[in-house]
């Protein structure tokens, strides 16, 4: 998965605006 790729940055992003990312992955 991406988060595992991305580890640590990951949790710099804002969970808002992580969660817009992965709601917009996953619709693809």
């Amino acid at each position: 998965m991406l988060l595992d790729a991305t580890g640590g940055w990951s949790t710099r992003i804002s969970s808002s605006q992580w969660n817009l990312r992965l709601a917009k992955w996953q619709d693809e």
